[in-house]
């Protein structure tokens, strides 16, 4: 095998590596709260009121869609 094929392994199977890991990296919803710095004076910040989340509002309703069908059998004349 040649330096050539070697190093296309190589380089193959480290893009594989680093793609299957980048799979699995955490994801923070959240963004960690700072903690406040000491100083003498107080530091007033403006109340910014947070929105509500969105839920959507729906209501499950049943529907009777049924129906009777008339029975349809019969004897047969010829077989009985």
């Amino acid at each position: 095998m040649g330096s050539f094929s070697k190093s296309l392994v190589l380089i193959l199977v480290l893009t594989l590596a680093l793609s299957i890991s980048a799979m699995f990296t955490p994801a923070f919803a959240q963004t960690p709260t700072p903690t406040p710095t000491p100083s003498s004076a107080p530091i007033s910040t403006p109340s910014i009121p947070i929105p509500a989340p969105f839920v959507p509002q729906f209501t499950v309703e049943w529907v009777n869609t049924s129906y009777e069908v008339p029975v349809s059998s019969s004897i047969n004349q010829y077989t009985g």
